[in-house]
């Protein structure tokens, strides 16, 4: 691995994970591994009144926020957490909702996105960490997940998935470490794996975490 990449990827497992993808669809082709997890986004640009399309390869859905900062309330002064929910973030995908992106030369192009196909797996990618001037900012946004099957057929993938891992981050900004929570399908147990320990956990604690990845299996 290039020093650059190896520097990136310790900080960011997301990054290395789709490092290992890419690799593993070089190596051992795409029947292997895109056709079960990667997936095509349909982007629609609004072009002189017209709707152009054209379709990207992704191996993660992006999730976007507005990112709110933890703020204090009441004569407590009680830290509030952010919240919103998965269904609201999944809007912009469901093939009609207009998104405001930069153009890069100072406007905004307005496009709509909705999912190719129904493959076995989605990953979502949550904006867990931004880059910043001081290297990178931790969002404490919390991820509200509803109860399975999650349908998502109004995004374009004409099937119902059940949530079956996540990855999240413990900690600050600064310090902490990524965790792993997976479902074992044959018991439906869930299971929370750090770096020295493996524990029993539930579905429930699992989705309270600061998820950096979900990772949902078609039903």
């Amino acid at each position: 691995m290039e020093p650059q990449l190896q520097q990136e990827c310790s900080l960011n497992p997301i990054q290395y994970l789709s490092f290992i993808l890419n690799s593993l669809s070089i190596e051992l082709g795409p029947n292997c591994v895109d056709n079960y997890i990667r997936n095509g986004l349909n982007v629609d640009l609004l072009y002189e009144d017209e709707w152009l399309s054209k379709t990207v390869k992704i191996w993660f859905l992006p999730l976007e926020f507005e990112d709110s900062p933890l703020y204090r309330s009441g004569l407590e002064k009680e830290k509030i957490i952010p919240t919103t929910q998965l269904s609201e973030l999944l809007k912009r995908y469901d093939k009609t909702t207009v998104t405001l992106i930069p153009d890069g030369h100072g406007g905004l192009d307005r496009k709509r996105f909705s999912l190719r196909k129904n493959r076995q797996y989605v990953i979502m990618n949550v904006p867990r960490f931004q880059k910043s001037a001081m290297g990178r900012d931790k969002s404490f946004m919390y991820v509200q997940l509803p109860p399975d099957p999650l349908d998502l057929s109004p995004y374009g993938a004409n099937a119902q998935y059940e949530l079956h891992a996540i990855l999240a981050h413990e900690g600050t900004n600064d310090q902490g470490e990524f965790v792993v929570y997976q479902r074992i399908k044959s018991t439906g147990m869930w299971f929370k794996c750090t770096s020295n320990k493996i524990i029993e956990t539930s579905r429930d604690d699992a989705c309270l975490s600061q998820s950096c990845l979900l990772l949902y299996q078609k039903i």
